[in-house]
């Protein structure tokens, strides 16, 4: 019963045999950056630095590339979680040869058996989306919200973003950002006069036309700019109120658990101010008290897009139960915005679920059997790589871990827990619960 995934993946989980936990790595001062392909074709491979473009219509498709610069490693996996608003764009593909891609909603997971080296100019990936409305003359963003290199089983670096590319914005000559258009401002365009796209010194933010030369075009524009005030780009696309996000509607896909046992957090972060809001960052709380803040326990966090007012954006994650028994509290906490008119109000309600021990199976070391329905303890959220795998195979689906086991299959943690399969029939089991089949979970010897 294994599920229908490429051969290259089967073959991967099955030789994959690794161990230990992830730390930080040779490249963590690496970054990334985005280039739009204008055309919206194979691109270049090369880094020509454009940010801005126009785009109308529906079902208009859009294709960038991405760079890293710094890295000095092969890697093995790469994870891109892209920033942008789901009801404008989606992502239709992600590649690069040397790698398997997986997609989900928001991004890939790369995969490779034998570890990929980048070539000198830092291309990573292509990636192409569309348009899921008519975004003809609406401004819009696209960005990487975080981008994960892993090196091997025990090294990961966590990548910081340089840039992002704008839609439907009229071009700023307003180059040092200082709110004014003026000498500072013309000699720097002075410095990238008379260059091409693909040129070391072309600068796209100075080719104010796009047509890929800054040239006597672009110094028209210039003039006609010099001296005015520009008003501050704060990513809204056009409002001129202040957004305010509060998160709303926590819940839980079980409130009764066991101890280990993995389920559902939910929340809906909401823009109930009257200007847009730019992207930002959803933490998870656990709480020993009704109350949810900063100051509790983080257990996860999500990405969330630029809303526009009144718009929301349905997060969840997938979690575990502590390992002692008793009530806890759950929620979730907005990072503020610029601009925010209240941050005093961006905490969720809690919601509260109560773990008792687990059943049988006794102390540290112990072993249970899981039927359908049933969720597995230990299961790890969000992406993983197994210390083990044998007779079996798992791949990502909408941020959640699918496995698919034949009889007497396993796929063991790195922290010492072991899922086999011990049915004739095999097993399944999708986001840490098990679907068909049983499966035996034998625990490290530390318990839990």
């Amino acid at each position: 019963m294994l599920p229908k995934v490429s051969l290259l993946l089967i073959i991967f989980f099955g030789l994959l045999n690794l161990s230990g936990p992830a730390s930080a790595g040779p490249n963590a001062n690496a970054t990334v950056s985005l280039d739009l392909i204008v055309d919206g074709g194979a691109g270049n491979q090369m880094d020509d630095g454009v940010t801005s473009g126009t785009v109308s219509g529906q079902g208009t498709k859009i294709a960038v590339e991405i760079f890293t610069k710094g890295v000095t490693t092969p890697l093995q996996a790469v994870v891109i979680k892209f920033d942008f608003d789901a009801s404008v764009l989606k992502v239709e593909k992600v590649e690069n040869s040397a790698f398997s891609a997986i997609l989900d909603g928001q991004g890939a997971t790369f995969l490779t058996v034998s570890p990929a080296t980048l070539p000198q100019s830092g291309f990573l990936a292509r990636a192409e989306f569309s348009t899921v409305t008519d975004v003809t003359g609406q401004a819009f963003t696209l960005g990487i919200a975080t981008i994960s290199l892993q090196e091997n089983s025990t090294s990961k670096d966590d990548v910081t973003t340089t840039n992002k590319i704008s839609f439907n914005t009229d071009p700023s000559a307003d180059f040092d950002g200082n709110g004014v258009v003026g000498v500072p401002d013309f000699l720097l365009f002075v410095d990238h006069f008379g260059t091409s796209r693909g040129g070391a010194s072309y600068d796209a933010k100075y080719d104010l036309d796009g047509n890929g030369t800054i040239g006597v075009s672009d110094f028209l524009i210039f003039v006609d700019s010099f001296g005015k005030e520009v008003p501050s780009s704060g990513g809204g696309g056009g409002s001129s109120g202040s957004p305010d996000l509060v998160v709303e509607s926590p819940s839980v896909s079980d409130n009764t658990l066991t101890t280990g046992q993995s389920f559902t957090l939910r929340a809906t972060v909401r823009n109930q101010g009257n200007g847009s809001s730019a992207s930002t960052t959803l933490r998870y709380y656990r709480s020993s008290n009704s109350t949810i803040s900063t100051s509790d326990t983080q257990v996860g966090t999500d990405s969330v897009s630029g809303l526009s007012a009144s718009g929301t954006s349905a997060e969840s994650i997938s979690l575990n139960a502590p390992s002692s028994a008793g009530t806890y509290y759950y929620g979730a906490c907005v990072n503020s915005v610029t601009g925010e008119s209240d941050t005093g109000n961006n905490c969720s309600d809690a919601v509260a679920v109560t773990v008792s021990s687990s059943s049988g199976g006794g102390g540290g070391g112990g072993s249970n059997t899981y039927g359908v329905g049933e969720s597995l303890p230990n299961f790890p959220s969000g992406f993983f790589v197994p210390a083990q795998v044998s007779q079996a195979s798992f791949q990502f689906s909408q941020g959640r871990a699918v496995l698919g086991f034949q009889n007497g299959g396993l796929i063991k943690l790195n922290d010492g827990t072991t899922y086999t399969c011990i049915a004739s029939g095999g097993c399944d089991v999708e986001g840490g619960r098990v679907t068909a089949g049983t499966i035996r979970v034998t625990t490290g010897s530390s318990g839990g």
